[in-house]
């Protein structure tokens, strides 16, 4: 089983006047996307994953593969108006 927790980094999502980003950290994407969907819908990626209706832009946005960290590195996210 990995331990190893890495940092998932969905970048130019969330749009809404400028991109913005979704960073977690998790032992695999499968949970990334899993503790996100918890997160914004209280429920499991699987749970809704079977929903007919319109799932969202978190769920739109995490379809596309993160870029995972699993070194030292550094952010910076200017925020905008």
């Amino acid at each position: 089983m990995n331990n190893k927790l890495n940092l998932y980094v969905w970048d130019n999502v969330l749009r809404q006047y400028s991109d913005g980003m979704i960073l977690v950290f998790a032992k695999s994407i499968e949970e990334a996307r899993n503790l996100l969907m918890i997160e914004s819908w209280n429920m499991t990626y699987d749970e809704v994953s079977k929903l007919s209706e319109n799932k969202g832009q978190v769920w739109n946005d995490i379809q596309s593969e993160p870029r995972i960290i699993d070194k030292p590195e550094a952010f910076i996210c200017w925020g905008s108006e």
